[in-house]
């Protein structure tokens, strides 16, 4: 026989210990929204990730040995010449979710290293490199310098020449050559759908300095790129540390980058005018060539120039840029461009 008197009273408890644990969470919230508000961020630290290949170490440091995961172990150094437009991607209001394994759409495709790029004829293609992109120094390997078209043969040559390259890989080339300083033309027996893939921003496509392959690029410690981390430590089957470059004045649309321009100079956004990415650069003060971020447009004024007005972001097609609080400095958040 059941004791209504004493079911009654447990579901009471039971309520208020319902109630009780509520108010408990409902006070937690509250008070951890409180802290959360009253905390400035914090930046810097070290972000440890366990990765999709979390049981392989590198297995070469070298992109002459064609290793299946270099662009995995050195895509933060060895930068490519083309990377996903993200910008494209559903989250940001675009069409693509970027889950594919090697394919990008042909319409989600922004320059990195490239500024960019056309087909002169149907079996030349010319690639304008963004100006002042930089290799950071490294001691005993070699001296800050710039990144040029002869860096980007140089990758091809040494990768074409390799024993251990994957036969037939770049058969569809018949040459890759450096017109000026910063144009490299790629030389077409026949067309090949996979042209972007298989020199561009695929498996084997980072760009490596001359000065590495001489000092010796299956080292680790001489590996050096001009994207924006550089390896600091390896150790084989447990882990690879890469620490973020800072100040070099290098140009990267791996990560955001706050860098200082001379003080005669300002930064400033600029548009190729045969792709609407934007890129950026130091330009004199006085100029009226260049374009500051001001409000949801382009603009050229003068206002603009000396304060970044607004400091909000101004949309082109494929990037978001952020104009900083000071007039000689910026930080521009690149997710479709530098």
């Amino acid at each position: 026989m059941i004791d209504n008197d004493k079911a009654v009273h447990r579901t009471a408890k039971r309520g208020a210990a319902i109630a009780a644990a509520v108010a408990l969470a409902g006070m937690a919230v509250t008070a951890g929204s409180a802290i959360a508000q009253a905390e400035a961020p914090k930046y810097g630290g070290t972000v440890e990730i366990g990765s999709v290949y979390p049981t392989i170490s590198a297995l070469s440091w070298d992109l002459a040995d064609w290793n299946w995961k270099q662009n995995y172990d050195t895509g933060q150094v060895y930068e490519h010449l083309f990377a996903a437009d993200l910008s494209k991607a559903k989250r940001n209001g675009g069409k693509y979710t970027f889950q594919a394994d090697a394919w990008l759409p042909e319409d989600a495709i922004r320059g990195e290293l490239a500024e960019s790029w056309k087909w002169t004829d149907p079996l030349t293609l010319e690639v304008k490199l963004r100006k002042g992109v930089k290799f950071p120094a490294k001691p005993g390997v070699m001296e800050e310098r710039e990144l040029v078209a002869e860096d980007v043969v140089f990758s091809y040559s040494r990768q074409e020449a390799s024993a251990k390259k994957i036969p037939t890989y770049f058969d569809h080339l018949s040459k890759v050559e450096a017109r000026d300083k910063h144009t490299v033309l790629f030389r077409f027996k026949e067309f090949n759908a996979e042209w972007d893939y298989r020199f561009g921003w695929g498996y084997y496509s980072g760009i490596m300095p001359k000065e590495v392959a001489t000092a010796g690029a299956a080292n680790w410690k001489n590996v050096n790129g001009t994207g924006p981390f550089t390896l600091t430590q390896f150790v084989q089957g447990n882990a690879s540390t890469y620490t973020k470059i800072r100040s070099t004045g290098t140009a990267s649309a791996s990560a955001t980058r706050t860098t200082s321009c001379p003080s005669s100079t300002r930064w400033c956004c600029a548009r190729s005018s045969t792709r609407p990415r934007a890129t950026r650069c130091c330009a004199p003060a006085s100029s009226t060539s260049w374009r500051a971020c001001a409000g949801p447009r382009w603009t050229n004024s003068s206002a603009a120039r000396r304060s970044c007005s607004g400091r909000v972001g101004c949309r082109t097609r494929a990037s978001i840029w952020r104009c900083a609080s000071t007039p000689s400095r910026s930080t521009i958040s690149a997710s479709g461009g530098r």
